[in-house]
């Protein structure tokens, strides 16, 4: 009996230890299980004391960096930028707390330099601007190192920009009535001097003033428009509007207009024009005698002249005047559309009839042609 109690008290010890050891080794588990569940990778920082610092720093310098965006895009408003092809560096113009201001590109400039309110939090720092290809982004700057960098977005500013007295807008070159017919042959082969650039150069016509002019232009060339006309750009380009030869293909010219501060810009494809052929020329011009085998002597609506190879007669108005002063040459060089011009080369006959050979321009000068021009004889002289 003793030793049946004895056992007893054994098995009883032996199964309240494993009862015991039982609910421990539960309780482990499921106290395990309770604290690796929430564990993510800040919570392991919790054993690398210098990364846990590390990112508490960071996140503290994101939530100053975000309110100083907030700061900056409540009181900043982006106004556009100029980007004109006369300029060396992009300009950027901004409003600050109501004050209008602009900034060169890769300058920098500090918010205690703006004036007006500035938020305590962007003391410390300073900003540019810079230009991708599909955007403008603001670059915070804290001891010349990058912090933040976003897009801003320009504020549209309703305004009318006249050049002249001609609106930049979409109807601009209908309304300067601007043309391009082709090159100029007749400068190419009798104006080269003067006008280096005519071989290569193609001519646009502006016919907005009552006195119509053309300019001769290259791809990549500028324009200015300066007192109510345009003229190549010089030096001072940046000081008036500008007109900018993207690219001349075949049949359309790429054009920019820039306004004066470059913020507003108008792209346009010119078409070449239809060119006015020959007219047909009424004859007019009466043989009067020969002076000597170089020189004769004609009439035209009762006006005499003497004709020698490299004269330049203009059919103007049904009649042709000889262009024989220098006032006169410039005239017809310098403008456009004054007539069909023929430059004699030399005199001769054919089947019997006094004639002057030489060379016929349009009266735009795109088309130029050998041409015989026949003589009136006066029958009662025959």
């Amino acid at each position: 009996m003793l030793y049946f109690n004895r056992f007893l008290m054994f098995f009883l010890a032996i199964s309240i230890s494993y009862t015991l050891l039982h609910c421990y080794r539960s309780a482990k588990e499921e106290k395990k299980t309770v604290y690796q569940e929430p564990i993510s990778a800040p919570m392991k920082a919790l054993y690398l004391p210098e990364q846990a610092l590390a990112h508490f720093d960071e996140g503290l310098l994101g939530q100053k960096t975000q309110s100083c965006r907030r700061s900056i895009e409540s009181a900043l408003k982006f106004l556009g930028f100029n980007s004109r092809p006369d300029r060396n560096q992009s300009e950027y113009f901004f409003e600050w707390d109501g004050k209008k201001g602009s900034l060169l590109e890769e300058n920098k400039l500090t918010f205690k330099q703006l004036g007006g309110t500035v938020p305590e939090e962007l003391m410390s720092y300073s900003f540019t601007f810079k230009k991708n290809e599909e955007e403008v982004s603001l670059i915070l700057l804290e001891n010349e190192e990058e912090v933040l960098s976003f897009p801003v977005k320009s504020k549209y500013i309703p305004e009318t920009i006249l050049v002249g007295d001609v609106k930049l807008d979409k109807n601009f070159l209908f309304k300067q009535r601007i043309s391009w017919l082709g090159s100029d042959l007749f400068l190419q082969k009798y104006a080269r001097e003067e006008y280096p650039k005519a071989p290569l150069a193609q001519r646009l016509d502006f016919t907005h003033s009552k006195e119509p002019y053309y300019c001769l232009v290259q791809e990549k060339d500028c324009l200015v428009w300066k007192e109510n006309h345009w003229e190549p750009a010089d030096s001072d380009s940046q000081d008036y509007p500008l007109m900018s030869i993207k690219k001349i293909a075949s049949k359309h010219i790429d054009i920019e207009v820039w306004s004066l501060d470059g913020r507003v810009k108008e792209c346009f494809t010119l078409q070449r024009a239809m060119t006015k052929s020959f007219e047909k020329i009424g004859t007019s011009l009466r043989f009067v005698g020969a002076k000597t085998k170089e020189k004769w002597s004609v009439e035209s609506n009762k006006k005499r002249f003497t004709l020698q190879a490299g004269d330049w007669l203009l059919y103007e108005n049904s009649e042709w005047k000889k262009l024989d002063s220098v006032e006169a040459l410039d005239g017809y060089v310098e403008k456009i559309n004054r007539g069909e011009l023929f430059v004699v080369d030399q005199f001769g006959i054919n089947e019997g009839k006094k004639i002057l050979k030489g060379e016929l321009f349009n009266t735009s000068r795109t088309e130029a042609k050998s041409y015989e021009l026949p003589l009136e004889v006066d029958k009662s002289k025959k």
